[in-house]
């Protein structure tokens, strides 16, 4: 029991890491799309 207990909160750790990372790259992926819409947006304007 405790084995199989101790497993289960290994792969729940594992899987809440894998999510926080995913969230921080994603989170990166966005600020640049963000940013270069925004440059393009300028170049237009000027």
């Amino acid at each position: 029991m405790s084995e199989e207990g101790r497993r289960k909160k290994k792969e729940e750790r594992r899987k809440k890491e894998e999510g926080r990372r995913y969230l921080v790259i994603y989170n990166r992926r966005k600020e640049d799309i963000f940013n270069e819409v925004r440059t393009q947006n300028s170049e237009l304007r000027s």
